[in-house]
């Protein structure tokens, strides 16, 4: 083989690792390219998650102010966003708008995580998923309980629980029946109730959403009554042969 054809050989297996360098090159700038424009698409949240604490079967309306920042001369072509349960799961549904602020709403939410995805796409088809923290959303009910909750000749003190989340309008009530005591309900942010007879103890309250809940319990150990001792037979005359005994029963 002659030299020329050597130096050809030579050359073109340069040109390929050239050619194969250049495209190396030319992806890490479209990488480089995609990551910068990612970074330079911004968004906020206002509120950016919470937690809620709500009544036993309540519900509550959360919101969250959207704003989106980007490089001057930057064209987006989308902006939509989705609530989902959860910041691995992308929502089943999306909503585009086409404005760089936005308020959106989540109306009559129950326990659970809530998460507000927003995503935005530029013309050079490069998109910016952004996802908020976690609107925690807790259901709590009033807490009721009675000491002692054994018999007792005294009074039973009933201590009553809002756990952070009844705010207002608070009512006690105190009766023979739950119907008497639910009539008898009257404003009282006191958290314990001294009952000195049996009967039921009703609460109702509202939480900061305004939706109201109740609960009861039922006092019946208190024993103020002396026992009732009866004895049948009650006395009586009995005779016996002298050394024997006999057996009574009562």
């Amino acid at each position: 083989m002659s030299s020329n054809n050597k130096n050809r050989i030579q050359l073109s297996e340069l040109d390929k690792i050239k050619q194969e360098y250049d495209k190396d090159v030319n992806r890490i700038d479209e990488i480089y390219n995609e990551t910068a424009s990612r970074e330079l698409i911004q968004v906020a949240f206002d509120a950016n998650g919470g937690t809620f604490n709500i009544a036993k079967n309540g519900t509550v309306d959360v919101s969250s102010n959207i704003s989106i920042t980007y490089k001057e001369g930057m064209t987006v072509v989308s902006r939509k966003y989705g609530w989902s349960n959860s910041p691995e799961q992308e929502p089943s549904s999306w909503t585009s708008f086409s404005t760089d602020n936005l308020t959106v709403n989540n109306s009559n939410l129950g326990q659970g995580s809530y998460y507000l995805w927003v995503r935005v796409e530029n013309d050079k088809n490069v998109m910016n998923t952004t996802i908020s923290n976690v609107f925690q959303v807790n259901e709590n009910e009033i807490g009721l309980s009675k000491n002692p909750e054994g018999y007792t000749q005294d009074k039973v003190t009933v201590t009553i629980d809002y756990k952070d989340t009844y705010v207002t309008n608070k009512k006690v009530g105190f009766g023979a029946t739950l119907e008497e005591a639910m009539q008898n309900a009257v404003a009282n942010d006191g958290t314990t109730v001294e009952v000195t007879e049996n009967g039921f103890v009703y609460v109702i309250a509202e939480d900061a959403y305004g939706n109201v809940s109740s609960n009861s319990i039922e006092v019946n150990n208190i024993d103020t009554e002396a026992p009732i001792i009866t004895l049948t037979p009650n006395g009586g005359e009995y005779v016996v042969k002298d050394g024997e005994t006999i057996q009574i029963l009562i």
